[in-house]
């Protein structure tokens, strides 16, 4: 008798960037989830986190339709690294933005600064 599985994961050959992206933001949300519990953080600290993964979620879809439109068979590996970092340092600098703005406003400056102050940040 055939065992029917609910699920088949796809073979390596047919894993495609999106796979990868959809996995990656997920666990990153995971993380930040674990963070949230092991933490005592305010309401408005809570709702900045739930939308941390989300928004880089969708600022990399918005990404991948920027690189999408690169013809990088006609340029060099330097030129290529160098548009790779210039668009990742212009998303990067924008989700920063958002979340700052975000956090100013849901949690506000005290608490960023006692936050800063806590045992669990970084140096």
């Amino acid at each position: 008798m055939k065992t029917q599985y609910l699920h088949t994961f796809p073979s390596l050959q047919n894993i495609s960037f999106w796979h990868f992206h959809i996995a990656g933001w997920f666990l990153f949300w995971c993380g930040d989830i674990i963070l949230i519990v092991m933490q005592n953080i305010s309401r408005g600290e809570i709702i900045v986190q739930a939308l941390d993964a989300p928004l880089g979620f969708l600022l990399g879809l918005a990404l991948r339709q920027v690189y999408l439109r690169v013809d990088y068979k006609n340029l060099s590996i330097i030129t290529l690294l160098v548009l790779v970092f210039f668009w990742s340092t212009i998303f990067t600098f924008l989700w920063h933005v958002v979340m700052s703005t975000t956090r100013y406003n849901f949690v506000g400056p005290q608490t960023i600064l006692l936050m800063a102050n806590s045992k669990f940040a970084i140096p």
